[in-house]
């Protein structure tokens, strides 16, 4: 396996610079297969973001559509405990993360 960056090379310093490379990021294709899968979601959770990612690399759908699927179908019904759950994939030389914070109580 290989190291997995902690700390995102487009997004790090964000500013006017980084949102052109965000945009050109999150517009592109994701067109190569998964080569590794990192997650601490529940097993039902994970099962559908994979099945996503897996629809998109067929479909060659967009980076952002992705994202949006991934939080709207595998994302809303986590267990109501305070963590914070994510996916990663790593496919060709990209990783791309989806993740939320889980608060129980609201805070």
């Amino acid at each position: 396996m290989s190291p997995i960056s902690s700390v995102c090379l487009v997004t790090n310093k964000a500013g006017t610079s980084a949102t052109k490379a965000y945009t050109s990021l999150a517009n592109s294709e994701i067109i190569a297969a998964v080569e590794i899968i990192d997650t601490n979601l529940p097993e039902e959770n994970n099962k559908k973001a994979t099945e996503v990612f897996s629809e998109a690399v067929k479909d060659n759908f967009k980076v952002s559509d992705v994202i949006n699927r991934i939080h709207n179908e595998a994302l809303q019904n986590l267990p109501d405990v305070r963590q914070r759950f994510f996916i990663r994939f790593e496919y060709g030389d990209k990783v791309l993360e989806v993740g939320v914070n889980k608060y129980s109580n609201g805070n």
